[in-house]
């Protein structure tokens, strides 16, 4: 799985998938003696911005193994109350992105399964939560069940998909 140390970069993965893969990218590592950290990030990344490049950016200080989860086309209709961009396409753009190696797709606004299943070490949140009391409660029982810590971007962003949509 390694090479040069650093894993397979910019892969669209099932959920099932990438838990095996990051198993092994684990192991690995382990065996090879070299420092390894899974970082979860999440969103919607309705339309990539500023923002969105911030919050991935701030997640590289906390491991150096980087995942994404992209918010399905459910769960954007469920939020936005329409589809703008399909989840294909957004995980497509976010795994372009240099902070982010992999990249799966789950269709719900909260990703507590995708925890227990990913088991990263840290949890990295940004846009409107900004702590445990703005955190998915289901995401914090998930985080400590796998003993993931959970870690906060920057409180002031200025950009937010859903501020330039009201814009």
């Amino acid at each position: 799985m390694l090479i040069n140390h650093v894993p397979i970069i910019n892969r669209i993965v099932e959920l099932e998938e990438l838990a095996d893969l990051l198993n092994s990218i684990r192991d690995s590592y382990a065996a090879a003696n070299y420092y390894h950290k899974v970082v979860l990030t999440s969103g919607y990344f309705l339309f990539l911005h500023d923002g969105h490049i911030d919050y991935l950016r701030g997640a590289t200080r906390f491991g150096n193994i980087w995942v994404t989860i992209v918010n399905g086309d459910g769960a954007t209709k469920k939020k936005y109350g329409k589809l703008y961009v399909e989840a294909t396409i957004r995980a497509k753009v976010i795994s372009s992105l240099k902070y982010v190696h992999y990249v799966a797709i789950v269709d719900s606004d909260n990703i507590a399964d995708a925890v227990r299943l990913l088991k990263p070490d840290v949890l990295y949140n940004g846009g409107d939560r900004t702590s445990l009391e703005t955190s998915n409660k289901e995401e914090i029982r998930a985080c400590k069940e796998v003993k993931c810590e959970i870690k906060f971007g920057e409180p002031n962003k200025i950009n937010s998909s859903s501020k330039l949509l009201e814009e």
